[in-house]
């Protein structure tokens, strides 16, 4: 029997779980869905109809392209899809964002698309990026964050097939199992592709276990107090390009500042869009 996984980042560990776990499933490549375009129609529709299966992420009604949204895989291929939420998470690294631009785009820096706001803050009122402001956690703020993106999870679940938000602790500083808001640890992942085989009438042949492999840990930064105090590790580390490089607190820091300096995009937050989106990021970022 033929299976298929449709998702974004999540795919790949996804299926690479699947196979793993249900041996005598046929496990496809993965569809990408951030990578697909409309002239993909034709090859995915032929791939999804030979399979078995359709293990698929959550989109809107308005995802492109189209043939990929929920709706329409739903109704093409009645019966074999089953449909899991993104995981995403923003309780466990509350002041994490990706910073985009309506002029050019994901702005991209020493950890791709991703910014702390706090030490955003800092350089926004001092023109300093300072390394200790990463030790700064308004409880309030990540409490706030937590109960929010918890909530849009459960949200999510209630239209999907698998519901995973009662994976996730309540306690954002319960154990770690984000590296990123929409980079899960593979024990989450692990988890997730259980509850999907188990839906589609399976039950795992081998345990949900990656042993060490950590595929979506390729960045490890700031989380709510410090990495090394939620993560057990070094602090704070950034696996960027080809070859993976860490960083103290401070050289990433200066890398930062480097950046901010350099752009001019930069200086203007409220043309900056955040994702995700809490509704108190504005006004912290002008709170200084």
């Amino acid at each position: 029997m033929r299976a298929i996984v449709i998702a974004n980042c999540q795919a790949q560990p996804i299926s690479d779980l699947i196979k793993g776990m249900q041996p005598s499933l046929q496990v496809a490549d993965p569809i990408i869905l951030h990578l697909a375009v409309a002239a993909d129609a034709d090859r995915h529709h032929e791939e999804l109809t030979r399979a078995v299966y359709i293990f698929a992420q959550l989109t809107s009604d308005a995802f492109k392209p189209d043939h990929l949204s929920t709706q329409s895989l739903r109704s093409a291929f009645s019966g074999k899809v089953i449909v899991w939420p993104n995981i995403f998470y923003a309780g466990q690294q509350p002041f994490l964002r990706y910073f985009t631009h309506p002029e050019g785009g994901r702005m991209l820096g020493p950890c791709e698309a991703m910014y702390d706001l706090r030490w955003y803050r800092t350089w926004l009122h001092t023109g300093r990026v300072e390394p200790e402001a990463v030790l700064q956690a308004d409880p309030k703020l990540v409490a706030q964050t937590a109960r929010e993106s918890l909530a849009a999870l459960r949200k999510r679940d209630a239209l999907a097939d698998v519901a995973i938000a009662d994976l996730i602790d309540e306690d954002p500083r319960s154990v770690p199992i984000i590296y990123t808001f929409n980079h899960p640890r593979s024990i989450l992942l692990a988890e997730v592709a259980n509850r999907l085989l188990e839906k589609a009438g399976f039950r795992a042949d081998a345990p949900p276990y990656m042993g060490s492999r950590e595929p979506l840990g390729r960045y490890r930064v700031p989380g709510i107090d410090t990495a090394e105090q939620m993560y057990g590790d070094p602090w704070p580390t950034a696996n960027g390009g080809r070859q993976p490089r860490s960083y103290s607190m401070t050289d990433l820091a200066a890398a930062f500042q480097a950046l901010y300096d350099a752009e001019p995009r930069f200086r203007n937050p409220k043309s900056i869009r955040l994702t995700p989106t809490i509704g108190w990021e504005h006004e912290f970022l002008s709170n200084g």
